[in-house]
Order: structure tokens, then sequence, then C-alpha cells
């Protein structure tokens, strides 16, 4: 890991600038995109559906792990 942080260092010269390395190497190159308000809605849609399911999952875990503790809880008093 240092060993690469070393050679990327190296590459981006003794100016001082900083540059950024992929893995292969080779420079990234960064580029200016712009989106429309259509295409932000469905990626907030998407972002929104995508804490809704999480949310979903994390309550049906938690009611799992408190099912699985009621089962448990009697035979732990005998500990």
């Amino acid at each position: 890991m240092f060993f690469l942080e070393h050679q990327q260092q190296q590459k981006a010269g003794a100016s001082g600038d900083v540059q950024e390395f992929g893995p292969d190497g080779k420079p990234i190159t960064k580029r200016n995109f712009s989106m429309d308000a259509a295409l932000e809605e469905k990626i907030c849609d998407l972002y929104d559906i995508f804490v809704d399911v999480r949310l979903e999952l994390q309550i049906l875990i938690v009611k799992f792990v408190l099912g699985a503790i009621k089962i448990i809880e009697p035979c732990l008093q005998w500990l």
C-alpha cells in the first residue's frame, strides 16, 4: 500500500501538484458533467427506495433477535 502511494507521489512530479492515479497507474481524468432535473429526481427516488428497504430489513433483524432472546431467555435462568 505504501509503495503504491510512493509511486503516485513520484508520478505527480516535484511541483507539489497532486494528481490522482487509478489502480493501473494511469492518471485519472476528471470530467465535469451536469444532470437535468428528471435524472436527479430518478436518482433521489432510487435512493429513497434504498433507504426504505434498508430500514425495513433493520426492523426485521431486530424482531428476529428479540424473538430469539425470548426463546433463549428461560434457558439462561438456569445458568
